[in-house]
């Protein structure tokens, strides 16, 4: 039985979508970790070498080699056993590439500089905290004009609401777990469930995949839920 180590920190929120994968194809077991220390093991010049030339965690050990950069871990697991996960013909696969873009270039791009200074990882700005609150939702409707934009956050609920509570096909694909976990850190600091009154379909996709055995596992086996409170900023010294 093969196994695959990840080089990480633990609960490594980037290991979560290939955890996910991971458990829909019956191989989480095989999972394990690594001796690692962040900030120490991933600046030697051997897991640099060997795993991960960014030095960045997490990275992966696979029998055939390794791997770095979450997509392709998660994308390594969707090929390895036979699932739908990753879209039952050309068009349902080109459709969850289609939303992990959208995640990508609409969500996590404003979410990031949101979410990021309350963890400490960068500079507090009000203005940019505010930017990235207009372009995930803001309160301009219609169609999008030259110059503007749409909010993110309502084009995604919109497909939610269209395609009967998922993002590609009649149940979980890769592009909702792959979007969920994206995104795991903003709806579990800065946002409560007021924030989605006018987009309830993402917060009903968000507890709907919540309680999923499947994303349980991936969270470690911790539970998800939307934040309760909105984080705080950590005082500067």
């Amino acid at each position: 039985m093969a196994t695959f180590t990840f080089h990480q920190y633990p609960q490594n929120n980037n290991s979560k979508k290939a955890r996910a994968v991971a458990a829909y194809t019956g191989i989480l077991g095989q999972f394990k970790d690594a001796e690692f220390q962040m900030g120490v093991t991933n600046y030697t010049k051997e897991f640099q070498e060997k795993y991960n030339p960014t030095a960045q965690a997490p990275a992966l050990e696979t029998p055939e080699g390794p791997l770095f950069e979450s997509d392709a871990m998660a994308v390594y697991f969707l090929e390895l056993n036979e699932n739908t996960l990753n879209g039952k013909n050309a068009y349902e696969k080109a459709l969850i590439r289609q939303w992990i873009e959208f995640s990508k270039n609409h969500l996590v791009k404003h979410m990031g500089p949101w979410v990021y200074p309350y963890f400490g990882w960068g500079t507090y700005s009000k203005e940019t905290e505010d930017a990235c609150k207009a372009a995930l939702k803001s309160s301009e409707e219609g169609p999008i004009v030259r110059g503007g934009s749409k909010s993110s956050l309502k084009i995604l609920n919109n497909q939610l609401k269209k395609n009967g509570g998922y993002l590609v096909g009649d149940g979980v694909t890769y592009a909702d777990i792959n979007v969920f976990f994206s995104i795991y850190l903003f709806f579990t600091t800065v946002v409560t469930e007021a924030y989605f009154e006018d987009i309830p379909d993402v917060l009903a996709w968000i507890k709907k995949l919540a309680v999923l055995p499947e994303f349980v596992a991936a969270n470690y086996d911790q539970p998800i839920a939307v934040a309760t409170e909105v984080k705080a900023l950590p005082t500067k010294e």
